[in-house]
């Protein structure tokens, strides 16, 4: 009984077993199977016909709507062309009506003026006005000349500004190059006038001596200019250094200069006419290789074609479009290039560039026509060598392509790559340019028995160098050894140099520096600003002081990159009223509002960078605002090659020029804003939002409409800013159009109509250069 307990009955274990299918079975579910995924076929095919014959119909449909849409455009495109045409040439001839009455009553204010300045179109009267200025030999303090400096400034500018409305004057190429020799002309008289002030101050430099040093310690400052001069009366060999305070300016005084005659003048200058005098401040333009054609009848002849004959005198001489790189750019300008073009800047974040800051010359060819004044150019350099001085390091030191104003030329020659020098078309010298020059210290009046004697020398102020070539070390050792002149007979067997000098000096308040500032030294015989010549340069951004060493005295400035606040990371054109909006600019670097109201406008934001509050709120002309920036250090404004140094989302001119046109047409009721579509739509159409905003307040993000702007017709996208592919379907319920004006005005309130219709040229007019002055579709 125990063995049977716990043990399964057999049929119960026999009925666990599966049942084994037969050959039918299995061969009824294959076709079962076999049918199940026909009829899934089947299914799948019919299905994907029916979404094909949807999508052909929703295509077919979506054709007929854009032909419609097309051919209602077509049948309305000329007149809305001839209306927007209309439109801007009315407008740009009020403004030239304008531009023409301001002119004539600016020459009838100038003819009325009587103050003894010059017209500066008239010769004869230049030539008389410096003649005089030159010829007076009345004695005058510094302050006095300063003075007279700055209305030969004003001078200067006035002229600037007629070559810059040369078309509207209609100025001849002989006329342009007139008014360049003239300004060349008075910035050499100007500098003429400040050594002679200066020589009639160190001929009596015991009236201005600092009781505690017994030396020379004199300050002279205009809206202009500052001169700084020290002079060692005292000789003292203990005087390690001497300091001007109010400019933050501090120089070591090595023994050789210490127990020498010599005078120092650091002159200040918040202009730079020696930037204008090298080759690479101006663009460079394209060669264009000869064409060689082979005459079949005569193959053994052949017949050059020259490239650069006709065909190149009707291109514009800033050579926008016909801009090449340099054959070897600098290590400055590859590490920028290379920077923006990968990846673009961060806009709170500070410049982390690698930057030696220095960069090849671009260099053009200068017009080598023969003119009075190059020929006494040439003279002035024959005598500079032969007395072995150096002259002045304004504009004294140029040849022949200085005096007629140096131009870019289509006929360039590569010369041999130089990586120490400056390329001005990269980095602009900012802030003041610094003279640091050693004068020789002319004899002092003495006191003999109530008698003043003095003795009698040329009244030229004279240069020293101090690199002298025939200095002994025996020399530079003795404690009454002074700098030998130039040319000195007495050249000994060991030849030494001097110790360089280290300044300190503090850079201005009113200045941004984004990074810190690349220190050059003006080479007058080449003309061009060289980095090698400075050596042991320091830069404490908290205090803004840089500290250098140099070994030869000259013109020395600060520069900054062009183009660190490049590509911008987006924009913003929002109306506030009638004749009234806001321009947001958002670059690499820096955030910046401009406020416009009728023909005016200022820089509101940011508020708190203290080097730009004497500019923030002031209202100025779009061009007096666009120089008043740069010269801050604050450059937004591509300049014609700046394309070889940023990335842009290249378009087509005309296309982008007439967007701008027609934002600013509707710039009193339109909100307009970058898209980050407009980089992948092509170089033949421009995407950007566009929302009317009649309330004084930011538009919500969800409001704004794309729009397609193309060489033939505009239409609001389907799509929106936030979609993940661009698609160009148009959207519901609008319709084409022939440009962006007509586009956002389809279906816009009566009053957005009635604003942009009450809108001032001149508002229009603003609107538009700062827009073009920008070129923010292109260079966001």
């Amino acid at each position: 009984m125990s063995d049977c307990v716990g043990q399964p009955p057999k049929a119960a274990a026999k009925g666990k077993k599966s049942a084994k299918l037969t050959k039918a079975e299995k061969e009824k579910l294959k076709k079962e199977e076999a049918e199940r995924k026909a009829k899934e076929e089947e299914e799948a095919r019919l299905q994907a016909e029916q979404e094909q014959r949807e999508r052909e119909e929703r295509e077919r449909q979506e054709r007929e709507e854009r032909e419609r849409l097309r051919q209602q455009e077509s049948a309305r495109h000329q007149a809305e062309v001839d209306e927007l045409k209309e439109k801007i040439e009315n407008n740009s001839e009020k403004l030239k009506t304008l531009l023409q009455n301001e002119r004539s009553k600016a020459k009838w204010e100038r003819y009325m003026l009587c103050d003894g300045s010059p017209d500066p179109l008239n010769t004869c009267e230049l030539n008389t006005y410096m003649n005089l200025w030159r010829d007076d030999k009345e004695y005058k303090p510094l302050s006095k000349v300063l003075k007279e400096a700055e209305e030969t400034l004003k001078l200067i500018t006035e002229m600037k500004n007629l070559m810059f409305s040369s078309e509207e004057e209609g100025f001849t190429e002989d006329d342009t190059q007139q008014l360049k020799q003239s300004i060349f002309q008075l910035e050499q008289l100007i500098s003429y006038k400040l050594d002679e002030a200066t020589m009639n101050l160190l001929q009596n430099a015991s009236d201005d001596v600092d009781s505690d040093t017994q030396n020379l310690q004199f300050t002279s400052t205009s809206q202009n200019m500052t001169v700084c001069v020290w002079g060692n009366v005292a000789k003292n060999p203990r005087v390690k250094s001497f300091s001007f305070e109010k400019m933050g300016l501090t120089m070591e005084i090595p023994k050789v200069l210490a127990v020498g005659n010599v005078a120092v003048r650091i002159m200040y200058t918040k202009y730079d006419h020696l930037s204008p005098l090298s080759k690479s401040f101006y663009p460079k333009l394209k060669v264009k290789p000869p064409e060689v054609v082979v005459e079949e009848a005569e193959p053994v002849e052949e017949t050059a074609v020259d490239g650069t004959g006709e065909g190149n005198e009707g291109e514009d001489k800033e050579g926008a479009e016909d801009a090449l790189p340099p054959k070897s750019a600098s290590q400055a300008s590859r590490a920028s290039k290379t920077s923006r073009k990968k990846s673009g800047r961060a806009s709170s974040g500070k410049s982390t560039r690698s930057r030696k800051a220095s960069a090849k010359s671009v260099r053009s060819q200068a017009s080598d026509r023969e003119t009075p004044q190059n020929k006494e150019g040439e003279n002035k350099e024959a005598e500079q060598e032969e007395g072995g001085e150096e002259k002045p390091g304004s504009a004294d030191q140029v040849g022949d392509e200085s005096a007629t104003g140096l131009e870019a030329s289509g006929l360039e020659e590569e010369e041999e790559e130089d990586d120490d020098v400056v390329d001005l078309r990269a980095f602009s010298a900012i802030g003041p340019v610094m003279f640091i020059e050693l004068l020789e210290l002319p004899p002092q009046p003495k006191i003999v028995k109530g008698w003043i004697m003095q003795q009698i020398v040329s009244s030229e102020l004279k240069r020293v160098n101090y690199q002298v070539e025939g200095q002994t070390a025996s020399d530079s050792n003795s404690a009454n050894s002074t700098p030998a002149p130039p040319n000195s007979a007495s050249v000994s067997q060991v030849q030494v140099s001097n110790p360089p000098v280290m300044v300190t000096c503090k850079l201005p308040s009113d200045v941004m520096y984004f990074e810190p500032p690349q220190l050059a030294y003006w080479d007058s015989t080449k003309n061009n600003w060289r980095l090698d010549a400075l050596t042991d340069s320091q830069y404490n951004e908290e205090e803004r002081v840089v500290v250098f060493k140099i070994s030869n005295f000259g013109p020395v400035a600060t520069f900054q990159d062009l183009y660190l606040n490049m590509p911008f990371q987006s924009w913003e054109l929002r109306p506030h009223a009638t004749n009234s909006c806001l321009f947001t600019l958002i670059a690499a670097i820096i955030e910046l509002e401009i406020e416009i109201k009728d023909s005016m406008c200022a820089l509101t934001q940011p508020g708190d960078v203290p080097e730009l509050t004497d500019l923030r709120g002031k209202w100025m002309k779009p061009q007096q605002l666009i120089e008043a920036m740069q010269k801050a250090g604050v450059n937004v404004f591509p300049a014609v090659d700046a394309e070889k140094y940023v990335s842009i989302n290249s378009k087509e001119e005309w296309l982008e020029g007439s967007i701008y046109k027609e934002m600013a047409l509707t710039a009193s009721a339109f909100a307009y804003t970058w898209s980050k579509w407009n980089a992948d739509c092509g170089k033949d159409k421009i995407i950007l939002q566009a929302i009317e905003q009649l309330q004084d307040e930011q538009p919500l993000e969800e409001d704004w409409s794309l729009y397609n702007i193309g060489t033939h017709s505009s239409w609001k996208l389907r799509m929106k800013e936030e979609d993940s592919e661009l698609s160009e379907d148009v959207a519901e319920n609008t319709q084409l159009h022939s440009d962006l004006y007509h586009m956002v005005l389809d279906g816009a309130s009566e009053e957005a109509q009635q604003r942009v219709k009450d809108s001032h040229f001149l508002f229009i007019d603003c609107v538009y250069q700062l827009l073009n002055a920008t070129k923010v579709i292109t260079y966001s």
